[in-house]
């Protein structure tokens, strides 16, 4: 991610990486997250439990991540606004994702719809062939965005 480009436009970004089988770290759940990007994160039935849970976690109850604060210049954390201060927004969720299997990918849409989760398609990705990374590969990734359900009982 070009970061200068995004700071000349007034922007910050900053990232974080954490293990799905351990909770996620106290900077991860109560840092508000405007954007979350992820790719070719399942591949295996082990990691579909872990992944809904890390959003659900991540996202909270409704759709968003903590209230925002705003970083200081070294990229910390300031302390929180009152809640009368603080701007909520939903966090964008934005993944690409290669089938392997659809046993795999009904397995990863039940797991999230049981956390209150869905995941829209927003079509194939157009692209060139990179390195190792064929036609016949970039030809099964679909992007989605998830995000919470909007009505109530679930998806």
């Amino acid at each position: 991610l070009k970061t200068s480009i995004v700071e000349r436009g007034g922007g910050h970004v900053s990232a974080a990486v954490f293990d799905w089988l351990a909770p996620p770290p106290k900077e991860v759940q109560e840092r508000f997250w405007d954007l979350i990007i992820a790719a070719d994160l399942i591949y295996a039935f082990a990691a579909v439990d872990p992944f809904a849970q890390a959003l659900d976690t991540i996202l909270g109850p409704g759709g968003s991540s903590p209230v925002p604060v705003d970083d200081d210049e070294t990229g910390q954390p300031q302390k929180r606004q009152k809640a009368s201060e603080q701007h909520r927004q939903a966090t964008r969720v934005f993944y690409a994702h290669t089938s392997r299997s659809d046993d795999l990918d009904v397995q990863m849409n039940r797991r999230l719809a049981e956390k209150g989760l869905m995941m829209q398609s927003l079509g194939r990705p157009s692209g060139r062939p990179v390195g190792a990374i064929n036609q016949v590969v970039l030809d099964r990734v679909e992007l989605f965005e998830i995000s919470r359900c909007k009505r109530e009982g679930g998806c």
